[in-house]
């Protein structure tokens, strides 16, 4: 069966972490000339603030962020932004479509495709799984955990959907996958 492509970057699963945890959330000083979306996996700038100048393979994250904020406008509270940190936190993201993984796959590594313009809908993020780079290599921005267990979603077909957490945290450092 053919996955439905619905891009909608990476959504943290409540109360799923590798240990068991609960949903962490800290808030985030965000620029008032940048755009965030529900998703959008984000990093922080030198000065503090959230950022999405993003090089996929070599940027550490700091998470996602979990409301979206037009560009031109001012954070929707003083503390800023909300962004699920926990470095242990487990996320669902759908791949490009380039490459069929199959589930032989977790256990492995790739690198998110970060995008401003896909998006399933004007608040969520477009953020996909770099499925045409998935390996081993430590340096890969996330780790697959596994599929996601939804009966329509088919792991041996193109834009699935998968369980996976941040390899490259500024919290932690990368491993290789397996």
């Amino acid at each position: 069966m053919a996955n439905v492509v619905a891009p909608f970057g990476l959504a943290p699963l409540i109360g799923r972490t590798l240990e068991g945890g609960n949903l962490q959330t800290r808030f985030y000083p965000a620029p008032t000339a940048s755009a965030f979306y529900i998703g959008d996996a984000v990093t922080r700038a030198a000065g503090g603030n959230l950022d999405r100048t993003i090089t996929p393979g070599t940027t550490n994250y700091i998470g996602v962020c979990l409301q979206q904020k037009a560009a031109g406008v001012a954070s929707p509270t003083p503390a800023g932004l909300p962004v699920c940190d926990q470095i242990t936190q487990l996320y669902r993201v759908q791949d490009d479509g380039s490459a069929t993984l199959g589930v032989a796959i977790k256990g492995q590594n790739a690198n998110l495709i970060i995008t401003g313009t896909t998006r399933r809908a004007p608040q969520m993020s477009g953020d996909l799984l770099n499925a045409s780079a998935a390996d081993t290599s430590a340096t890969k921005d996330l780790h697959i955990i596994d599929a996601w267990g939804d009966p329509t979603n088919d792991p041996t077909a193109a834009s699935a959907i998968w369980i996976v957490t941040f390899n490259r945290h500024r919290m932690g450092l990368g491993i290789a996958g397996v």
